[in-house]
């Protein structure tokens, strides 16, 4: 190996043709026939005596480092504003610019370099689709703007978010709305539960269905810097210890897909696990000394005839690809069960505050 070589992988991460050791750090899964941990289950293990001892050993060093690694998204966050205002209309600039950043991003992050490892070749023509899970937190989107750039598919609140709504609309993101998300837009429930019925839902619902259509009808596989677009099929983040049931608007027409893993070995601390509120999701990353990142690229998906006309049975056919080369379970839940769940539990625990004070 090169000088040259050894410090590209070092930086990106290892090569996609190379054959990284498994990761040793992952959580184990459930035993055989046990149920599917829940979705929000961070499934971490007790610090031993040891490790504790050591941190607060290393606590003086901790403390410099996570004000450097501030100080690296500090700047990531400007040169992504900067890339995206001067060179908007240049994707040639954007395709070279965007994933330095976002690598040097990562690295504030706490993915440090040597922590990616690709697994399985990218295709050298994109496929229309890209597909990504199981969806874990925030640090998907940084990774896939390194790793592509990708049109992303985003919830209307976090394009709002500064930085975050610079790259969206230089790599033109598609707004998945609040009304999109209650009338379950790529189908709702697997098992044919009732969808909200109003006007408005349905609007938002075939307007995210019509953008994702138009994007395979405009889709240019020979054109120089075409984009794909990236979809997180289940919909909602989670602990990342299962595959939630994928929504199956991606998969409607037939559509060659590339299904691509992203896992995020660990042990003790599950610091990419989004499943909380965003400031406690940002401190676990920042608080985490590092992030491993694992992606495997998959075969490109052709549907079967009988998956081209039915899309739930395509979804859930690559859905038990996916999470049989993740090693993952497939879940009972659903986005919209998950939402409806935690929903629950805020009106429940409103409830018991409201007694309580009743009481008092």
């Amino acid at each position: 190996m090169t000088i040259r070589s050894t410090l590209r992988s070092w930086w990106y991460g290892s090569t996609p043709d190379s054959s990284p050791p498994p990761p040793d750090t992952t959580s184990p899964p459930p035993p055989l026939g046990a149920e599917p941990p829940h979705p929000y289950d961070v499934h971490e293990q007790p610090l031993p005596l040891a490790l504790k001892l050591l941190l607060v050993l290393l606590l003086p060093l901790l403390l410099p480092l996570l004000l450097l690694r501030i100080a690296i998204l500090v700047l990531a966050f400007l040169l992504f504003v900067l890339a995206c205002f001067l060179f908007q209309s240049s994707p040639a600039a954007l395709h070279f610019l965007l994933p330095l950043i976002a690598r040097f991003a990562l690295v504030g992050f706490g993915v440090w370099p040597g922590l990616i490892s690709i697994e399985g070749k990218p295709p050298r023509v994109f496929a229309p689709i890209y597909l990504s899970a199981p969806h874990v937190g925030l640090l998907d989107a940084w990774l896939w703007i390194y790793l592509g750039p990708a049109r992303p598919m985003m919830m209307e609140a976090y394009t709002k978010i500064p930085v975050v709504s610079s790259v969206f609309r230089a790599t033109r993101g598609i707004v998945v709305t609040k009304r999109t998300e209650s009338a379950g837009w790529l189908a709702g429930k697997d098992g044919g539960n009732s969808v909200d019925a109003s006007s408005k839902a349905k609007a938002a619902a075939e307007s995210a269905k019509r953008a994702i259509a138009q994007h395979k009808e405009v889709f240019d596989i020979e054109a120089p810097h075409e984009m794909p677009l990236l979809i997180c099929p289940e919909g909602h983040t989670h602990s990342g210890n299962s595959l939630l049931h994928f929504f199956p608007g991606a998969f409607e027409g037939g559509t060659t897909l590339q299904p691509v893993v992203v896992v995020y070995p660990y042990k003790y601390f599950n610091a990419a696990a989004f499943v909380t509120t965003l400031t406690s999701h940002v401190l676990r990353i920042m608080m985490s000394p590092y992030i491993r990142i694992v992606v495997k690229y998959l075969p490109v998906r052709r549907p079967t005839e009988a998956e081209a006309s039915d899309a739930k049975m395509y979804a859930s056919n690559v859905r038990k690809e996916m999470a049989a080369v993740a090693g993952l379970p497939l879940s009972k839940y659903n986005a919209r069960e998950l939402r409806e769940e935690e929903q629950e539990q805020k009106r429940s625990q409103k409830a018991r505050l409201e007694a309580a004070k009743v009481l008092v």
